[in-house]
């Protein structure tokens, strides 16, 4: 059992099942690139039942210890283009993205499926939201912008573009 302290009660939550795994494993997208051990979706949702007990074994174990394999923290980062009918010769046609291990996706499924109704997000994020891009930021400040100047105030905005700051960062270090 994990104990959660809420700010009122204490609750008492069971660690996962492996029919929590085996729902997890299903909704595994197929047909995307495996990670560095070269496990795919397919791999998983194909095996032998035994595979899912086995994986609900040792996601519980890393429940209960808190401790999570180094791999699983670890990716193959690939460059993928942006434009197709662009210039493929330009650099900035590219985006990285990074190939994680599929074992290690499952177990954020599942750490999701189990407690992602107590992960709070605030109203404000637009990122990484399904259902919420770009453009409903935009709205949302457009429409914070017309409100304020409607009222006679004076409205300062501040933007930073970050679009470039995964190519900043030193990916080979090591922590």
């Amino acid at each position: 059992m994990i104990f959660c302290i809420n700010k009122t009660t204490v609750q008492i939550y069971a660690l996962l099942d492996v029919e929590s795994v085996s729902k997890c494993i299903l909704q595994m997208a197929k047909g995307k690139a495996p990670g560095s051990d070269g496990i795919q979706a397919e791999h998983l949702q194909y095996a032998h039942p035994i595979v899912m007990v086995l994986l609900c074994v040792l996601f519980n174990i890393m429940l209960k210890h808190g401790i999570v394999p180094t791999l699983f923290s670890s990716g193959v980062v690939v460059a993928v283009l942006k434009d197709k009918l662009g210039d493929s010769s330009d650099i900035n046609n590219y985006r990285a993205i990074m190939l994680s291990l599929s074992v290690s996706k499952l177990f954020e499924k599942c750490i999701l499926l189990k407690f992602g109704h107590l992960l709070a997000v605030p109203p404000l994020q637009f990122g990484f939201q399904k259902k919420l891009s770009c453009s409903h930021a935009i709205y949302s400040l457009r429409a914070d912008v017309d409100y304020h100047v409607s009222g006679l105030s004076t409205v300062n905005v501040a933007l930073l573009d970050l679009s470039k700051a995964f190519d900043r960062v030193q990916h080979d270090l090591c922590l």
